[in-house]
């Protein structure tokens, strides 16, 4: 065509699922790129727009170039007119006092219109052998009412109900086929096709953590969880600190009484069986000290370094996705820039096309700043689809990484649980033997030294029972701590981690391409 055709749509035409389709509402214009000569279907694409696609002939009328849409489909009142945003939207600007709004201004009449039936498409044609096409209509055969919605913004979609009318509710509605985030772009789950996990057989971080929720990105949920297992190893820590202290003091309190000079007056046998209990609390205090010590060397103070090891390493991975968010803020500022620009050309073009005034080389200049600015629109898309694939590439490694390291903290807070049954076990081992080798060696001397004394009887009696209140208390540590191995081992770091992925989960929906339709 040598000059550029312009058609209005009568009636809305929402593709009737063909992928080549150019779909539209009432009063868009679409500018002609193709008419064949059975002039069934058209080829065209909307002013600035960059989607070229095929539509019905019959659902448009070629018209002259005016800024004033619309006029054929609805009645406008006389200080109103009608436009396209660069997206095809209608938007209405009061020529008297200028305003501009989205919504059709009070007092239009709506007319009715019906779409006559439709010939099969280029796409159809080739692949049914001419079958027939259903027609656009709604259950009463007259067309939908006309809706418009204003453009979502960044950060949300917005759903507007249509225009209150006399007509039918509207049958074929246009679904958003993605929306925005937080500047990550995600599909609308309506539109999706499937999305295969990235590791189908378990519940990974990778796979359910992509989407916000109250307000808290799926990031910041997983970096909030190691911040909690930070914390609880500091508590750790501490917990075990205060438990070596306790012991501590227990045996600087056995060594203590293990230096008095109670009972010193003692004579003959009995004698040196109460040294002998004696020396056992000696020996004993030094049993408790030593636990004390591998408390703190062999579970207080690794808890501690992994704490910081934790620290650093989160500190690590919030900076660079806090980077990454920042720099997807700044290219969705451009993009909107650039649509803004868009808009702004598209505005200027309209009126030298309409203006008497403008001359044939203002349109064309016009044209080309359009078409620049359409380019500059991709450009800014494609820089921000580069970024966000980065962002999501580094968030997949990310989040297995942080799912390693709760792996790794679960398994050495129960290696620390291991060393504390152990090293008490050792410490009742050795409490135990020294307690039984002296009431054996103080129960022998008094064998051998029989004396018939009432008073020295009732002595070895409470020697003995000493011997067996011992006996006793640590025949029921020994059961505690076989209780503790039981459960320590019941530890399981898959159930853990699943019952954590169940219950924090943001969501699955990973992110897409912006598209600019």
């Amino acid at each position: 065509m040598a000059a550029q055709e312009l058609c209005l749509s009568l009636y809305p035409y929402n593709g009737d699922g063909q992928e080549d389709a150019l779909t539209f509402e009432v009063g868009e214009r679409i500018v002609l790129l193709e008419k064949p000569d059975d002039g069934g279907w058209w080829k065209g694409h909307k002013p600035g727009g960059l989607v070229k696609g095929w539509f019905p002939a019959s659902y448009v009328k070629l018209e002259t170039a005016s800024p004033r849409v619309g006029r054929a489909t609805i009645n406008l009142p006389s200080d109103w007119a009608m436009y396209q945003s660069p997206e095809g939207k209608p938007y209405y600007v009061n020529t008297s006092t200028r305003e501009t709004r989205w919504e059709i201004p009070v007092g239009t009449q709506t007319v009715p219109l019906t779409p006559p039936p439709l010939s099969p498409s280029p796409s159809q044609t080739k692949q049914t052998n001419g079958d027939a096409v259903s027609k656009v209509q709604d259950k009463n055969g007259s067309a939908p009412t006309i809706s418009v919605t204003p453009p979502a913004s960044p950060t949300e979609v917005i759903e507007v109900p249509p225009e209150e009318t006399n007509q039918p509710p509207q049958t074929n509605t246009v679904k958003p086929r993605q929306f925005v985030i937080n500047n990550i772009t995600f599909p609308h789950p309506d539109s999706l096709k499937d999305q295969s996990l990235l590791k189908p057989d378990e519940c990974s971080y990778c796979d359910y953590f992509w989407a916000d929720k109250n307000e808290q990105s799926g990031f910041n949920v997983l970096t909030d969880k190691h911040h909690l297992g930070k914390v609880l190893s500091k508590e750790m820590a501490e917990f075990f600190k205060e438990r070596a202290a306790l012991e501590e003091n227990y045996a600087k309190s056995l060594h203590k009484l293990s230096q008095s000079q109670l009972g010193s007056r003692e004579e003959g046998t009995l004698s040196d069986a109460w040294k002998k209990i004696k020396v056992s609390l000696a020996e004993e205090a030094e049993y408790h000290q030593q636990f004390a010590t591998k408390i703190r060397e062999e579970v207080e103070k690794p808890l501690l370094a992994y704490k910081d090891a934790l620290k650093k390493e989160i500190k690590k991975m919030e900076q660079q996705t806090m980077d990454q968010r920042k720099q997807l803020a700044s290219k969705m500022q451009v993009i909107e820039k650039a649509k803004f620009k868009l808009e702004e050309k598209r505005k200027d073009l309209e009126f030298k096309q309409t203006s008497p005034q403008a001359s044939r080389a203002d349109e064309e200049k016009a044209k080309r700043k359009t078409v620049q600015a359409g380019e500059e629109l991709n450009k800014a898309v494609d820089t921000y689809n580069a970024v966000q694939d980065q962002w999501f590439q580094d968030m997949v490694t990310l989040t297995l990484e942080l799912e390693k390291m709760e792996l790794n903290r679960i398994n050495m807070v129960k290696t620390q649980y291991d060393k504390y049954h152990q090293l008490r076990n050792n410490r009742d081992t050795s409490s135990q033997k020294v307690s039984v080798k002296t009431q054996y060696d103080k129960y022998h001397q008094l064998r051998n030294n029989r004396d018939t004394s009432s008073q020295k009887v009732s002595v070895k009696t409470q020697y003995d029972k000493y011997h067996q209140l011992r006996n006793n208390r640590d025949t029921s540590s020994q059961k505690i701590l076989q209780n503790l191995h039981s459960i320590i081992e019941k530890v399981d770091m898959s159930i853990d981690k699943d019952n954590f992925v169940r219950s924090h989960a943001t969501g699955k929906l990973r992110p897409v391409h912006l598209e600019i339709r």
